[in-house]
């Protein structure tokens, strides 16, 4: 619906995405590029706001991140400010 909506406000984005020659450049209309242009800063990932490291077999933290079920989210007070 936000792509969407953004198309119709402005049909003449530019549709061109980080490449080879400008990689800073975010383009089109992605929730990433729409979030950057229109409110001037960067989406965060759910896995950046609500990940919790996998825990390997031994118990310690491994690099894979996991985002917990949405009950969890909601209801667990470790997320409920980033909620």
């Amino acid at each position: 619906d936000t792509m969407h909506l953004a198309r119709l406000q402005n049909t003449g984005r530019s549709k061109m995405v980080a490449g080879n020659s400008n990689p800073d450049f975010i383009g089109g209309y992605s929730l990433e590029a729409l979030t950057n242009d229109l409110l001037g800063r960067r989406k965060r990932p759910m896995k950046e706001i609500f990940g919790v490291k996998r825990l390997r077999k031994d118990g310690s933290e491994g690099s894979l991140v996991d985002i917990p079920p949405v009950e969890v989210m909601q209801r667990d007070p470790q997320f409920r400010k980033k909620w």
